[in-house]
């Protein structure tokens, strides 16, 4: 009974606060009606009528607090401008405060700001026990009545300093004392304690659907407003102290009350930027910029300034392994210059009285630096977002599809997708424009790419709108051999007749095959200038040395034709990439992309323009010991230019990689593991 009694307390102190604890609420104070007699009322020499001038809006009353928490915001600013971020913060907490201060309308009389004290706080000696120290000398019948008696006040008076102008919050109010009133003559007459324990929660219930209520109210727009601007002026101060993650919750407050709040929504961007939360920190941006132009503008300005920020850390990186390589190098030639300049002096006895001789100076060989493959950067969704390209967002960059199902979903979603979007992912990352009527040559080894799954090219009419027209030239450049394998195959040296792959509307894809050398098939579309004349390139996962000298030569041939050609190259390279939940680490560069990458800029001349990148957009091929093996890990964008590309040969390139102790002969493709045994079937049983 003892705990009855201090529910009836706490629930009676409940009922005097409600209407005056709220922070994100505030109700005008009601205005006494005025009752003077219009006889009694001084005439207007203005309105002749009788009729009541209406204010003037400066006249308008202002929410409790407003005027104070606007002059505190102010002086904020100030200090802010002048450097004080500290205190400028502290000047904005306390306009929050005034601004959901209570009114003295609304104020807490002596007694029940004492009675819910005496409920709230803790009693001496802790906890229950204090309590039944404080109650011991009085029944626990008498105790829950006189605490309830409290409740028992007149409703009216009670539900009015709750609810003020709110009908609604009143009658709950009501309610609420009026249930206090009945668990507490329940407990007066002696009923069982369940019975005025159901009343407390009746009361409960009814003190819960009068802060409802207060929820229900409207706030007043310069409130929300106000509210807004200090929430988000705290959050550029906390970016100033470079306490990122306070800041973010400040913004959210602001996006709270307005969800268009141009300042809060780049914040919050540049917050989780900072945070690392780079998906997140896209979508913030990409809220912004459905707000207009000024705030597309500024999107586009803190993508700027994360690609400058990028570009800046990593050339910072590249410094700094620059020079330690070149401080190594440097001493390894101070050492071979000491050895190659060492004196051997002789001490004879044959009258030369110890003449010194010196070894005669060897001429120094020429050793070129080892190669070392270039950086890959990982593809940010950042970089492929630009202007003309539509990417359909919840499906392209949705890493549930393309990271953490890879090996796991069909292959073939992938097989159909991943080419054309790796190709626009190239084009974007490397800032080409990419014209209305295009002719694309895909080169390919149809030995380790075969034909068997189509390709989606109706991807780049849907991501481009400006594109009418798209003639995609499969040009299989694998060697052939000399006994072919039962069933259809494509005649050598023939190109086959166009069809159609896709169609939107008047916009139309077609795609035609070739099997032969690239010079094969230019001598044999001499006459078809609309397809033998290229204004893309797309080299699909062939491996650049080959696996012969005979596939190194065709190699050579077709890349020496495109260079003269001019028309840029997207270069894609199978490699491993780590599996979603396996092994920790990767991506991992395959030797034959390696030796491709080489062969690319020692041999050729042509480096990635904006660097190579790890797609996102793959094929898992197969599992490796290390993640899974996968088409188009590697992509990039080069032009070959000069006579070093139009005239590099077999025995150039290999030179080259010689001369940079690169291995020039044909690489072996990763192993793969195959399809799973028995055994790793029931391994992976046992597993889940």
């Amino acid at each position: 009974m003892g705990k009855l009694t201090a529910v009836a307390g706490r629930l009676s102190a409940l009922a005097r606060l409600l209407g005056t604890c709220s922070r994100r609420w505030r109700e005008e104070e009601e205005e006494e009606e005025d009752v003077t007699p219009f006889w009694a009322v001084p005439k207007d020499d203005n309105n002749k009528n009788g009729a009541q001038a209406e204010p003037d809006e400066d006249e308008a009353k202002l929410p409790p607090g407003f005027e104070l928490a606007t002059s505190l915001k102010d002086n904020g600013n100030d200090y802010f401008a002048k450097g004080s971020v500290e205190e400028a913060i502290a000047i904005w907490v306390q306009a929050l405060d005034a601004l959901h201060a209570s009114p003295e309308g609304e104020a807490v009389t002596d007694d029940s700001a004492g009675d819910a004290a005496d409920s709230a706080a803790p009693t001496q000696g802790g906890g229950e026990d204090g309590e039944a120290a404080a109650d011991a000398t009085r029944s626990p019948t008498d105790g829950a009545a006189s605490a309830a008696d409290d409740a028992t006040t007149p409703a009216s008076s009670k539900a009015a300093s709750a609810g003020g102008d709110s009908p609604a919050v009143a009658a709950a109010a009501a309610n609420a004392a009026a249930a206090a009133a009945a668990a507490a003559a329940a407990a007066r007459g002696g009923a069982h304690p369940a019975a005025a324990l159901g009343g407390l929660l009746q009361a409960a219930a009814a003190a819960a659907e009068a802060g409802r209520g207060h929820e229900r109210e409207e706030e007043d727009v310069r409130v929300v407003e106000l509210r807004a601007t200090l929430y988000s002026n705290l959050a550029l101060g906390h970016m100033k102290q470079r306490q990122w993650r306070q800041a973010l919750n400040f913004c959210e407050e602001a996006l709270h009350d307005q969800p268009k709040n141009q300042k809060a929504l780049y914040r919050k961007a540049d917050c989780l930027a900072e945070l690392g939360s780079w998906t997140d920190a896209e979508e913030a941006l990409v809220k912004l910029e459905s707000l207009g132009e000024e705030a597309t503008r500024l999107a586009a300005q803190k993508r700027e300034a994360w690609k400058r920020r990028w570009k800046a850390a990593d050339d910072k990186q590249k410094k700094m392994w620059s020079a330690a390589l070149a401080k190594q190098q440097k001493a390894a030639e101070k050492e071979k210059e000491a050895a190659e300049s060492s004196v051997t002096v002789t001490n004879g006895t044959n009258g030369t009285n110890g003449t010194a001789a010196k070894t005669a100076a060897k001429p120094k060989a020429v050793v070129l630096p080892a190669w070392a493959p270039p950086k890959i950067s990982p593809m940010c969704v950042f970089d492929l977002r630009r202007k003309g390209i539509e990417w359909v967002e919840n499906e392209d960059f949705d890493d549930k599809v393309w990271r953490d199902s890879l090996g796991r979903s069909p292959v073939s979603s992938y097989y159909r997708q991943a080419m054309p979007l790796a190709l626009l992912a190239a084009t974007a990352i490397a800032d080409m424009d990419i014209e209305s009527n295009i002719t694309l040559h895909c080169i390919l080894d149809g030995n380790t790419a075969p034909f068997a799954e189509p390709h989606d090219w109706g991807i780049l009419l849907t991501r481009l709108p400006h594109l009418k027209s798209l003639m995609v030239v499969y040009i299989d450049i694998g060697s052939v051999s000399e006994k072919p394998a039962a069933g259809a195959q494509m005649p050598y040296g023939t190109l086959l007749r166009p069809v159609e792959e896709a169609k939107h509307g008047d916009r139309v894809a077609h795609s035609a095959r070739f099997l032969g050398t690239y010079k094969e098939f230019r001598e044999h579309c001499m006459e078809l200038p609309g397809i033998v004349a290229p204004q893309l390139v797309l080299w699909a996962d062939a491996p650049l040395f080959g696996h012969s000298e005979q596939e190194l030569a065709t190699r050579v041939e077709a890349l020496t034709m495109l260079a003269s050609q001019g028309a840029p190259i997207v270069i894609t390279q199978e490699s491993e990439i780590p599996e979603h939940g396996g092994p920790t680490g990767g991506p991992w560069l395959a030797d034959t992309a390696k030796q491709s990458l080489a062969i690319l800029e020692l041999g050729l001349g042509a480096k990635a323009v904006n660097g190579w990148h790890w797609s996102r957009f793959v094929i898992p091929l197969d599992q490796t010991e290390k993640g899974i093996l996968a088409a188009h890990s590697v992509v990039g964008v080069v032009r070959p230019k000069g006579s070093r590309a139009t005239s590099a040969t077999c025995a150039s390139i290999r030179k080259a990689l010689r001369d940079h102790s690169v291995e020039a002969s044909a690489q072996q493709r990763v192993p793969g593991l195959g399809p799973p045994t028995p055994a790793d079937t029931a391994a992976l049983k046992m597993q889940w």
